[in-house]
């Protein structure tokens, strides 16, 4: 799995995971995705891969994307790698094929703008 934390300004752009999903459901996390076969040798190009099928945003919308943690998760007998990258957006513009806004926040998956201020209000 890749996970990037984008940047943009003040703000960072956060997904909402589906309802549906078995791990995590309904949290609100980074933009990634499963790492496909044969890209273990470009985890960044997978991680734009997952970036642009997701949210629309171009290599050329993202800077200083770097690799600042590994993550391992055991499942069953085996471990699962994630791979978690900071970076910053050119463009608050983000498309999101399989939603509309107005399902933020509805459990159905979706994507949110948040202002470092409004991640400071929603812990009071």
């Amino acid at each position: 799995m890749t996970t990037a934390y984008l940047f943009h300004d003040d703000s960072i752009l956060l997904m909402e995971r589906s309802l549906q999903r078995t791990f995590l459901p309904g949290l609100w996390v980074g933009v990634g995705g499963h790492v496909e076969p044969g890209e273990y040798a470009h985890l960044m190009a997978s991680c734009l891969r997952e970036i642009a099928e997701e949210t629309g945003l171009c290599p050329e919308d993202i800077s200083d994307l770097r690799l600042r943690y590994i993550l391992l998760r055991q499942r069953g007998n085996g471990l699962r790698q994630h791979f978690v990258y900071f970076g910053t957006a050119s463009t608050a513009h983000v498309v999101h094929r399989q939603m509309n806004y107005a399902s933020l926040g509805s459990g159905v998956g979706g994507y949110l703008l948040l202002a470092a201020t409004e991640m400071s209000e929603s812990r009071r």
